[in-house]
């Protein structure tokens, strides 16, 4: 752990040629501004405030977070000490253990949810074991709950879109929602990577698309990026053409409102837009960007792991097979039949959704309507009747 006296020259230099930088850097150096362990006992020194600054500086340069992850564990490490009023010397294993009693007694009182505290003694760990290298001020987390919710599937990802379609708006605005409902499902960004994409990272997609992160800046690099699908890429052309920007610069944000001066879409913007577009196509049930992601990566999941760990940008697999299986009532079906003791009425169910499905594809008058049909919960039939 070190504190970065070299702070300001760093940051007064970040707009200047690369040589620039190095020269204030190593003159910065020169005048005795060098890089000083940081221990408890110096920051016992220090106010909450000082101290804090200093745990920003190690989080950004030792460890290379995200400016919103630095900000979030800076939130969690400030709200601690203005919950218990201590200052950092006063900290203790009591006074930590009294403050996590505290925090479940807040979630009892409905005032703060299960999972959010559970962030905060997690960050709190960081904090003082990592940072200030306190192991004996380690506290235990609580486990998250599960947040379950239906799984969204292609045939309403599509009615989604068919919505934006049939809508009464700006052609501008279709083309824009279209293109981020399609990337979402497509591309499975987290809200984050779609909110800070830019033009030049769609400039450079070839075969992949480079979405950013600091989770997905520690995959590895031949699975990092999600490949480019031909929904993504042909939704992204149309949507091109309605950009409503001025700046189409490189470093320019890839997805701007209407009507907004190239304003970005923020995450409330794209949460707004699901939730619009779920009601107005009758589908009664949550959706908010993460579940799309979740949605996708399942349906993935469930017949490649291995696709799905490089679509979702996962390092380890075990996040993918631990986090992105969402079971539904298709899935219940083909665990039935796979397991039925009774194959044939298992068997006659199917045949029944099949023989509806042949009746309404025949009062079809027009060809184009069946092109794009997906077969809702397809079971593998070799299972019903035996292998033959």
């Amino acid at each position: 752990m070190y504190r970065i006296y070299i702070l300001d020259a760093m940051e007064t230099s970040v707009d200047t040629p690369d040589g620039a930088s190095f020269e204030n850097f190593m003159e910065s150096f020169k005048e005795g501004k060098k890089l000083e362990k940081v221990t408890w006992e110096k920051c016992c020194e220090l106010t909450n405030t000082q101290v804090l600054r200093e745990f920003a500086r190690w989080m950004r340069y030792e460890k290379g977070f995200t400016k919103k992850t630095i900000e979030g564990k800076i939130k969690k490490v400030r709200r601690f000490f203005r919950d218990t009023g201590k200052t950092l010397k006063e900290v203790d294993t009591e006074i930590r253990a009294a403050h996590k009693a505290y925090l479940l007694w807040m979630i009892e009182q409905g005032k703060l949810k299960r999972n959010y505290v559970a962030t905060i003694l997690t960050d709190l760990n960081v904090f003082f074991c990592n940072f200030l290298e306190r192991k004996d001020l380690r506290i235990p987390s609580i486990q998250k709950e599960t947040v379950t919710a239906e799984r969204w599937t292609k045939e309403e990802i599509q009615k989604l879109i068919s919505t934006i379609e049939n809508s009464n708006i700006d052609k501008r605005k279709k083309a824009l929602h279209r293109a981020i409902i399609t990337a979402l499902w497509s591309e499975l960004p987290r809200v984050s990577e779609l909110h800070d994409l830019t033009l030049g990272d769609i400039r450079e997609m070839q075969r992949k698309v480079k979405l950013h992160s600091g989770k997905r800046a520690k995959v590895p690099a031949n699975i990092r990026y999600p490949l480019a699908t031909d929904d993504f890429l042909e939704a992204w052309k149309e949507y091109e053409k309605y950009r409503d920007s001025n700046d189409w610069s490189d470093s320019a944000p890839a997805f701007v409102q209407v009507n907004k001066k190239g304003k970005p879409v923020s995450v409330d913007f794209i949460r707004d837009m699901l939730k619009h577009y779920a009601t107005e196509a009758g589908i009664d049930k949550p959706i908010y960007p993460h579940l799309i992601r979740k949605s996708a990566g399942t349906e993935i999941a469930m017949i490649n792991p291995k696709l799905a760990q490089i679509q979702l940008g996962h390092k380890s697999i075990k996040t993918t097979l631990d986090h992105y299986t969402i079971p539904n009532n298709q899935d219940k079906e083909q665990i039935n039949a796979i397991l039925s003791l009774h194959p044939a009425q298992h068997r006659d169910t199917v045949l029944e959704r099949l023989e509806k499905c042949t009746v309404a594809i025949e009062h079809v008058k027009e060809s184009y309507l069946t092109q794009h049909l997906t077969h809702i919960g397809a079971l593998n039939m070799e299972v019903l009747y035996g292998n033959r």
